[in-house]
C-alpha cells in the first residue's frame, strides 16, 4: 500500500495490526512512518511516543525529525536530525533533512556545505546531486553546478538524470560540443532513451543542426507515439521552416494516436490563425469539434481559437 501511494491505506492496515499486537516495535515504527507520509500527524506523534514508551526517549530520532519537520517545527527537527547524524554519521537522509531545514531557515551556506559534506561522500547521491547543482544554478554559478553534475556522472554514469542536467548545464554555457560529446558517450542501455534522444534534440538546435534535431523527433515519434512533446516539438520546427503542410501531416499523424489530446487539436487549428487566415482555421475547429472521435475535448477549440483571435 505505501508502495503505490496509498499512505492511509497503510496506516489503517498498521492500526488493525496494532491491535492485535500492542507495543510491537515493528508495527509502530511503520505505523509513524505511514502516518507522516499520509499527513496523519497525531497518529504518528501517538505512534512514536508509544515507540518511546518501550524503547527510550531517545529512539527513533530521524522519525522524530520527520514528524516535528511535517510540523514546520524547525528548531526541534533540527536537534533529533543532528542526533540521527550523530549516531550514524553516514545516513544520507539525515544530512539531506538537514540541509532542508537550513534553506527553510534562510541559511544557504550551511546549506550548501551540508550538501558537499553528503556528496564528498557519496556523489551520485540523487537528491543531493539535485538540490546542489540546482541552487548553484541559481546563484549563477554554473561552472560549479557542472562540477557537481560531472562527479556525479562519472559515479554512475547510468543515471539519464545526471546525463540530462549536465547536458542542460553545457547548453547553458555555450558548451555545445561537450554536451554533443557526452551524449555521444552514453551508455549502451541509453542510447534509445526518450529523455536522452530528446536532449539530442536541444543539442542539435544549439548547434544548428536543425536536420539532425528533426529527425531525432520522428525517431521519438516512431517509438513513442503518445510523447506530445516530441509532437509539437516537431510541428513548430515545421512551421519554423515555413513548412505549414508538413506541420498539419506532422499533427495529422499525433491526433491519429492521440485523438482527445487538447493540445494537439488546439496546435492543428492554430496553423491556419498563425497564416492569418481566421475562416480557414475557424472551419478546422469546427471540423475537429463535430467529429465524434474528439469529443468533448475538440468542443473547446473554436471558442479557444476566437479569444485568441481577439
Amino acid at each position: 500500500q505505501s508502495a503505490s501511494g496509498n499512505a492511509g491505506g497503510a496506516v489503517a492496515t498498521l492500526q488493525k495490526a496494532a491491535k492485535l499486537a500492542p507495543k510491537n516495535p515493528i508495527i509502530e515504527r511503520l505505523l509513524a512512518q505511514s502516518a507522516v507520509a499520509a499527513g496523519q500527524i497525531n497518529v504518528a506523534q501517538s505512534a512514536l511516543a508509544s515507540l518511546r514508551s518501550t524503547e527510550g526517549h531517545a529512539a527513533e530520532p530521524a522519525l522524530a525529525g520527520q514528524i516535528d519537520l511535517a510540523e514546520y517545527h524547525l528548531k526541534d527537527a533540527k536537534a533529533e536530525y543532528q542526533r540521527a547524524e550523530k549516531a550514524d554519521p553516514k545516513a544520507a537522509a539525515s544530512q539531506l533533512a538537514l540541509a532542508r531545514i537550513a534553506a527553510l531557515e534562510g541559511d544557504q551556506q550551511q546549506e550548501t556545505e551540508l550538501l558537499q559534506h553528503l556528496l564528498a561522500n557519496d556523489p551520485a547521491n540523487t537528491q543531493a546531486v539535485e538540490a546542489l547543482s540546482t541552487l548553484y544554478a541559481h546563484e549563477g554559478k554554473l561552472g560549479d553546478a557542472e562540477t557537481v553534475l560531472r562527479a556525479a556522472h562519472q559515479a554512475a554514469p547510468k543515471n539519464p538524470e545526471f546525463i540530462i542536467n549536465l547536458t542542460r548545464v553545457y547548453l547553458g554555457t555555450h558548451k555545445s560540443e561537450e554536451a554533443r560529446q557526452l551524449l555521444a558517450g552514453v551508455d549502451p542501455s541509453l542510447i534509445t532513451n526518450p529523455l536522452i534522444l530528446a536532449e539530442h534534440v536541444q543539442v542539435d538546435l544549439a548547434s544548428g543542426n536543425r536536420a539532425a534535431a528533426e529527425n531525432t523527433l520522428k525517431t521519438i515519434i516512431g517509438r513513442q507515439p503518445h510523447d506530445i512533446g516530441a509532437i509539437m516539438a516537431l510541428a513548430q520546427l515545421d512551421m519554423a521552416s515555413k513548412n505549414p503542410v508538413a506541420a498539419k501531416a506532422t499533427l495529422d499523424s499525433g491526433i491519429a494516436a492521440n485523438p482527445h489530446n487538447l493540445n494537439l487539436l488546439q496546435a492543428r487549428a492554430e496553423i491556419d490563425l498563425k497564416q492569418k487566415n481566421l475562416p480557414a482555421a475557424l472551419g478546422e475547429a469546427a471540423k475537429l469539434a463535430a467529429d465524434p472521435a474528439h469529443q468533448p475535448e475538440a468542443q473547446a477549440i473554436p471558442g479557444n481559437l476566437y479569444l485568441i483571435a481577439n
